[in-house]
């Protein structure tokens, strides 16, 4: 069993094309999960529209932002959450003063990530 607060994981700048202004956290990495990881984000700009072979969960923690996809952008607030499944395009935009921050859950087997904006 691992026991730990967010601020005992390293925060990384998301090597991400397109991406701006986004810290993540891996707080459940592929060297402990058997099945799933979990990773923090923390989104002061964007993530730009993408997809993956695999499906994932999304949970907001707080801030404020627009999830973008195929049906244009929707309001992101505190305690939403969304499944997003295989090769679904989707990306993230902060619109407010602080970052929007969000756990994202995906397998530990995953497949690459294609940028399309």
């Amino acid at each position: 069993m691992i026991l730990k607060s967010y601020l005992d994981v390293p925060e990384e700048a998301v090597d991400m094309e397109g991406a701006r202004n986004v810290r993540i956290r891996w707080l459940i990495g592929d060297d402990v999960g058997i099945n799933f990881a979990v990773r923090r984000y923390e989104v002061g700009g964007r993530i730009p529209v993408h997809v993956h072979s695999h499906e994932h969960g999304i949970y907001v923690l707080s801030g404020s932002g627009r999830l973008l996809g195929k049906d244009g952008a929707m309001e992101l607030k505190p305690n939403h959450f969304l499944f997003i499944p295989p090769n679904e395009p989707h990306g993230f935009e902060n619109v407010g003063e602080e970052s929007l921050v969000i756990l994202c859950i995906v397998p530990i087997k995953r497949g690459a990530t294609k940028i399309l904006e």
